[in-house]
């Protein structure tokens, strides 16, 4: 299903103003096919009697990170290794600077003993390792920055850790929401028949092949137009396309008070994004992306930022001059990113 739609990618680009129309176009399936794979499956889940907290946190997690991977394995088929790496640091930077800081403006965010002892620690680690994987020229010397296969393996491996993490040892912390409804992107999931949900499933993930697709060739088409890398555009319009879902999704459970699934959604995705997408890509094929310093360093920034405030003080809190502090350096990101 992939590689048909790849063939599309792999066509001739468009020129700039239909570009742009396949880019914003193509955001909708993604955005719709994500939000019909979390209602679908965890529909099915509720069916076969899956924990509720399990749906939470693995369904609902890739669903708001689905958009990010499906265009990042377009990207992949297609060797387009600079939109790869940049949809998932803008995103992820997208996600702390914008969507987290913002929420924490409006209304400060208290955060539970176990997201602020494990989840926020892991997406500091992320942004370290995916800098790391990263500078071959820098660390081992190597002619161009790839993340290899064996790297992708290994981010992959972590990843099936975490969720063994999830699984294990949050079970007992959970168990107390288990009755609580499941935010999908603004709205309630509730259980349907299971071919119903499977039907609903398979509709999302061919939303999503084909959302993924459109983006990659409107991007591609959209950076030769401008006269600007893909990777810029990558990095700024797609991923701030694909955070949507997390954006609508935590501003939702927060404003219900529910402040573990709004900050596990946001942690949640930077970490997916890193472990499953970003080594999920490269399994499939090495990626091939310039380094720069500016977005990784901006990246790891926000994340210790991220870590300090909520270890910084006793009541891990996220106030509201923190959020403040984030959309600064965002704003100061794009400034220094459109100019160079």
């Amino acid at each position: 299903m992939i590689r048909g739609c790849m063939d599309t990618v792999g066509m001739a680009s468009p020129d700039g103003p239909l570009s742009i129309i396949i880019l914003i176009g193509s955001l909708v399936p993604l955005l719709l096919g994500a939000d019909v794979v979390v209602r679908g499956g965890s529909s099915v889940a509720r069916a076969l009697g899956v924990p509720p907290f399990a749906v939470g946190l693995t369904i609902i997690a890739f669903g708001t990170s689905a958009p990010e991977l499906f265009i990042n394995v377009s990207a992949a088929i297609t060797g387009e290794g600079s939109i790869a790496i940049g949809n998932i640091l803008g995103s992820n930077i997208f996600n702390i600077g914008i969507a987290l800081s913002l929420l924490a403006i409006l209304r400060p965010i208290p955060f539970s003993p176990g997201v602020a002892r494990i989840e926020v620690p892991l997406v500091l680690f992320a942004a370290l390792g995916m800098l790391t994987v990263m500078s071959d020229r820098y660390l081992n010397q190597g002619a161009v920055d790839i993340v290899t296969r064996t790297e992708g393996i290994l981010l992959l491996s972590i990843f099936g850790i975490f969720l063994a993490y999830l699984a294990l040892y949050r079970r007992s912390t959970l168990n107390s929401s288990e009755q609580q409804p499941i935010v999908v992107l603004g709205t309630i999931s509730r259980p349907v028949s299971v071919v119903r949900s499977g039907s609903a499933v398979l509709l999302g993930f061919v939303l999503l092949a084909i959302g993924g697709a459109g983006t990659v060739r409107g991007a591609v088409g959209m950076a030769a137009y401008f006269g600007v890398s893909e990777y810029v555009i990558a990095i700024t319009v797609v991923a701030v396309g694909t955070s949507l879902p997390e954006l609508a999704t935590t501003a939702i459970a927060a404003i219900r008070g529910q402040t573990d699934i709004a900050m596990g959604n946001i942690l949640g995705s930077n970490i997916f994004n890193i472990f499953l997408v970003l080594g999920a890509t490269a399994t499939i094929r090495p990626i091939t992306a310039p380094y720069r310093l500016l977005d990784h360093g901006v990246h790891i920034f926000l994340a210790l930022l991220l870590f300090l405030a909520v270890h910084g003080t006793k009541k891990q809190v996220l106030q509201r001059w923190h959020g403040g502090i984030g959309v600064i350096i965002y704003g100061l990101y794009l400034f220094l990113l459109l100019g160079t």
